[in-house]
């Protein structure tokens, strides 16, 4: 009698390839480090030490994170003013209420910036300026009138 190995769903020949793949994707993504360990780089055809080429390309790297840090806050703020209109569609009384929510879930910053100029701007100056009450003159001799 032969005993049968359990199958874990995948047979031991199909793990090799899987294996042998993962080795030379890995290989492929190792070339560069390897090339930089050796201390020489090829720029247009030419053998020059790998430092050269990282202090000519400094100033570039500096430029592409400048760059990137300020998308990064465009889009930071950016997000924020989407979490705002749809803090204002939620919580005011305003027409299509659910028509904007969606729109502005949907559309992102754009129907964040249609909403604002269309509905928002219009509603802070339709709003009352709240004052607080004036103030009770106490207690009459003929007691408290009610007008």
């Amino acid at each position: 009698m032969t005993k049968q190995m359990p199958s874990y769903g995948w047979s031991a020949v199909g793990g090799k390839k899987i294996i042998q793949r993962t080795i030379i994707i890995f290989s492929v993504l190792m070339l560069p480090l390897i090339t930089l360990a050796e201390g020489v780089c090829k720029v247009n055809g030419k053998d020059i030490p790998c430092e050269d080429v990282y202090k000519a390309a400094k100033p570039f790297i500096g430029v592409g994170l400048g760059i990137f840090a300020v998308f990064a806050v465009i889009g930071l703020l950016l997000t924020i003013f989407w979490i705002w209109m749809i803090v204002h569609a939620a919580t005011k009384n305003i027409e299509n209420k659910a028509l904007w929510i969606i729109l502005l879930i949907i559309f992102g910053v754009l129907a964040a910036i249609v909403y604002y100029f269309a509905i928002k701007r219009p509603f802070d100056k339709n709003q009352p300026i709240i004052t607080s009450p004036p103030a009770s003159p106490g207690p009459t001799p003929e007691g408290t009138k009610i007008a």
